[in-house]
């Protein structure tokens, strides 16, 4: 499994190559179940990361770094009805989301990439502001549970 941040579209700021735990390519852990957690499960995403705790603080302090950037310019595309770029973006939320979280937070951003892949070609525009504010929303409660853990990390060592 390779770890990769983007900055902006189709830039990529870090890679790793790790062997997760899960089995990301179908969103299930290794007893071939979704995780049961809404939002933030420390152990099962730090059992994601391989119980490497130095791999899942330096992710967390990238994705914290660089998703407010992807949500605007989500918003801005889903504003202006691109919707090749709102699909791209929210791929990009979605894989960058996927390391902490594949329930609610995951889906939410699925749904708006699915939503716009789909209508990409038709000739009625969609309304996705609902929807990229509800990712809006999930994301920020995700970064709150990271930032709560970082906090915590910080405080160990």
């Amino acid at each position: 499994m390779c770890l990769i941040f983007l900055s902006s579209p189709g830039q990529v700021i870090a890679e790793w190559n790790v062997c997760l735990q899960g089995n990301p390519g179908n969103y299930t852990n290794r007893e071939g179940h979704m995780p049961a957690f809404d939002i933030w499960d420390e152990k099962s995403v730090l059992e994601e990361f391989g119980g490497f705790e130095d791999l899942l603080v330096e992710t967390c302090d990238l994705f914290v770094g660089l998703y407010g950037e992807h949500l605007n310019a989500l918003s801005a595309m889903v504003e202006e009805q691109d919707l090749e770029g709102v699909c791209d973006e929210a791929h990009t939320i979605k894989g960058m989301v996927g390391y902490f979280n594949r329930g609610v937070v995951h889906r939410a951003a699925k749904k708006i990439e699915d939503k716009s892949f789909t209508t990409i070609y038709a000739d009625n525009p969609i309304e996705l502001k609902e929807d990229a504010e509800n990712l809006r929303n999930l994301v920020e409660k995700l970064v709150a549970h990271i930032r709560a853990f970082r906090q915590r990390y910080k405080l160990v060592q």
